[in-house]
């Protein structure tokens, strides 16, 4: 997470408790949250709010007719941890969210041969575009102009 950060120019606080967000005028938002480790207030004003409040961290694993028949190994996007162990094997990945996105990134440029399964078509572009990392490409909302 931290070279993530460092690479993309980000600001990323952890074990903060958000006790009030709003928009006071458009273009901003102003966020109040608690600093868990030592109790102090703090207030934020980005232009950009993400909530990513761990919403999927608890695994959801349909139910899969016919499943224990299967001899291969099935594993929940949260129990990857690298493509290397699926060298020259082939994978099939279902859905592509997030998760589905980077783990098909992974198990390719680890040597595996993924396969996607998904509902509805997603817009991609490459990681590498022209030379340059796409993620590297955009002005950071945190960021003063």
């Amino acid at each position: 997470l931290q070279s993530y950060q460092r690479m993309l120019g980000l600001e990323v606080q952890l074990r903060h408790r958000v006790v009030h967000a709003f928009q006071p005028c458009e273009g901003v938002w102003e966020v109040h949250a608690e600093d868990l480790a030592n109790g102090s207030a703090k207030t934020y004003r980005p232009r950009v709010l993400v909530v990513a409040n761990g919403m999927f961290t608890k695994k959801f694993m349909p139910s899969i007719s016919g499943k224990e028949l299967f001899k291969g190994r099935i594993l929940h996007s949260s129990e990857y941890r690298t493509g290397a162990i699926f060298r020259n094997k082939s994978v099939l990945v279902v859905g592509m969210g997030n998760s589905g996105a980077e783990l098909t990134c992974d198990l390719w440029e680890q040597g595996a041969k993924p396969m996607i399964l998904q509902r509805s078509p997603s817009p991609i572009i490459p990681r590498w575009l022209v030379g340059l990392l796409q993620q590297l490409c955009y002005q950071s909302p945190f960021k003063e102009a």
